[in-house]
């Protein structure tokens, strides 16, 4: 089908347009979310119901991220998808009451924060002459949002009539993305290989860190006798730059294999006032908090390169079935993050032990009669932080065609218990026992994708 020039043209200034509008994009909410980012790359719900799959299989314009040599609109002249998220995060915290024997009688929960958060991203592909294709996108690299609201109760003596009075608020607000814009070329040299780089241009937007004590009446429980609050807007130095590149092998039909590489980058962020450090309790991240100063200061993080290997195989089953198996490795022994802090004044770096990890995503599609494709997958998720915090999710989704236009629905499952102290330590004293944080994440994604 040929399509006039000028056409052409106003259907880019409409994508950009639309992309223009997009200022967030989901990711797995996180208290570590200012120091070390959880997602990257836009994410279709079809990537997503398939274990956020992409090294070996081409699930769109996201390619560009997971493995930009399979960017492709299916014999089409160009394919615009536009991705809608909305995620559903659960944060519980509880510590333990002990009988007079010290004894763990049961766990006290003092925090239930629940959050909704909805997005859009998304890109389009266009098809060149000579089996080239590029893409364009715009999605979230980083994105610190945290949010945590706890309320704090006081203890009055027996014949008071309220004895679980509200003496205030503890709040941290954490917002803001790394905007990532992306670019990628995909060529085929050779009929059964194909050869794919991107480029991905960030961008700091909105990033702000809020700090807050609130105290309605003064109280040991709280972490402060006075209201005080710390709020700064951070700001991304210069345009860090993240390449991308891929390849894609078909040696014969129904088998496919992909690799991808993705540099590793680094950030310098201005004007902090929660800074970095090692807690010294759980020896995991943690941030430190000058109250009693309104200076900031600034910190330099290295992120590491990231490998990915996939394999997709087309079933010989009565049912049209389609199985993909990736896995990735980064080694975040590598990351480094310096601190400048505005009480010492000199640069260093903070004595981070991350590990080097593993990924294994999977995913099967059956497509039956009607060509209405069943999809569902798995993640299983090493983490930089230890075993504690390894995870396994659950995908699922499925897709409806109607005309050019495809209708694709998917869903992860996740969550995550681990061991933390008080992000608040009351002034009384500081609690012998550490709290058990339990964080629930469920994402669905809607893409509309038309193709012409």
């Amino acid at each position: 089908m040929k399509i006039k020039f000028h056409d052409l043209l106003k259907i880019i200034t409409l994508f950009l347009l639309i992309i223009a509008l997009i200022e967030t994009r989901l990711d797995a909410q996180s208290y570590f979310s200012m120091i070390f980012p959880q997602e990257t790359g836009t994410r279709s719900a079809r990537s997503l119901s398939l274990g956020m799959v992409g090294v070996s299989t081409q699930v769109g314009i996201e390619n560009v991220w997971t493995n930009p040599a399979l960017l492709n609109t299916k014999n089409q002249l160009f394919s615009l998808t536009l991705n809608g998220h909305l995620q559903r995060f659960e944060e519980k915290r509880s510590y333990p009451v002990m009988d007079m024997f010290d004894d763990v009688v049961m766990n006290n929960s003092y925090v239930s924060n629940r959050y909704w958060y909805s997005n859009l991203d998304g890109g389009i592909i266009f098809s060149l002459p000579k089996n080239v294709y590029f893409g364009l996108a715009r999605s979230i690299f980083w994105d610190f949002t945290y949010d945590y609201t706890e309320e704090v109760r006081g203890s009055l003596p027996t014949g008071t009539y309220n004895r679980d009075p509200l003496r205030g608020y503890h709040e941290i607000n954490r917002s803001g993305k790394i905007i990532s814009t992306d670019l990628g070329f995909s060529f085929s040299p050779f009929d059964a290989v194909k050869i794919g780089v991107g480029g991905h241009w960030l961008n700091g937007k909105n990033l702000k860190d809020r700090y807050n004590v609130n105290v309605l009446s003064q109280d040991d429980a709280l972490a402060s006798d006075t209201t005080f609050i710390r709020e700064s807007e951070i700001s991304l130095d210069k345009t860090p730059v993240v390449y991308t590149a891929g390849i894609s092998v078909q040696p014969k039909n129904g088998l496919t294999f992909g690799f991808s590489y993705q540099t590793g980058v680094e950030c310098t962020f201005q004007n902090l006032w929660s800074l970095p450090e090692v807690n010294e309790r759980t020896q995991l991240p943690g941030y430190k908090n000058y109250f009693e100063l309104d200076t900031t200061g600034y910190m330099i993080t290295i992120l590491p390169d990231k490998y990915s290997f996939g394999i997709e195989v087309n079933m010989k089953n009565p049912i049209d079935t389609k199985s993909m198996l990736e896995f990735h490795y980064t080694d975040w022994s590598k990351f480094t993050s310096q601190v400048y802090s505005p009480v010492d004044e000199q640069l260093a770096e903070v004595p981070f032990h991350f590990q080097e990890t593993w990924e294994i995503r999977g995913g099967v599609e059956h497509i039956f009669q009607n060509k209405i494709p069943f999809r569902f997958g798995f993640i299983y998720s090493e983490s930089p932080l230890g075993q504690e915090f390894e995870t396994t999710r659950i995908t699922t989704g499925g897709s409806y065609k109607w005309g050019n236009a495809t209708f694709d629905f998917g869903i992860i499952f996740g969550g995550l218990t681990y061991r933390y102290e008080d992000l608040f330590k009351a002034v009384s004293e500081e609690s012998e026992f550490l709290d058990t944080v339990k964080e629930f994440n469920t994402i669905s994604t809607f893409s509309i994708t038309y193709s012409l």
